[in-house]
């Protein structure tokens, strides 16, 4: 089950959540990914959020901004990352093998070390990213958006 405390600090916003954070520097190993997708899913803006090393495999991040935040070693495997804005995200070493990134913004975003095999990456930005020693065997960029459902616009960068 989602952790209760966990999910107020969040929606307490992204200063409190990073002080929490820095004081327990973890986040519940949960393995079942429903419960993981609850604590964030309704959570518009987590700007500069810190979630180094956190486990969100399969999260739902649609139209999330993250632009900032620590997400070093994170892993974020099969996540829905549709339209999410992160911009200048520190993504280093994280894993995000087969996560779909659909318009997502990863303007500047340092992926160096980044696990990204089998991802979406259909209509990604990545002008200026950092892909140093990132992994993206299977990756798809060639997708036509023609075939892909619509999505609403991506998440401002604020």
């Amino acid at each position: 089950m989602a952790n209760e405390e966990q999910l107020s600090i969040l929606r307490q916003g992204v200063d409190i959540w990073n002080k929490w954070w820095n004081e327990n520097n973890t986040l519940s190993r949960d393995k079942t990914s429903a419960n993981r997708k609850k604590v964030l899913l309704t959570i518009g803006d987590l700007r500069g959020i810190n979630l180094d090393g956190a486990d969100l495999r399969g999260v739902d991040l649609t139209n999330v901004n993250l632009s900032g935040a620590i997400l070093r070693k994170a892993d974020l495997g099969g996540a829905i990352l549709l339209n999410a804005n992160l911009n200048r995200c520190n993504l280093r070493g994280a894993i995000l093998r087969n996560s779909n990134f659909l318009r997502a913004n990863l303007r500047e975003a340092d992926l160096t070390g980044a696990d990204l095999r089998s991802a979406n990456l259909t209509g990604t930005f990545l002008s200026r990213a950092d892909l140093t020693d990132t992994k993206l065997d299977g990756a798809n960029f060639t997708k036509p958006l023609s075939e892909i459902p619509f999505c609403v616009e991506l998440a401002s960068e604020g």
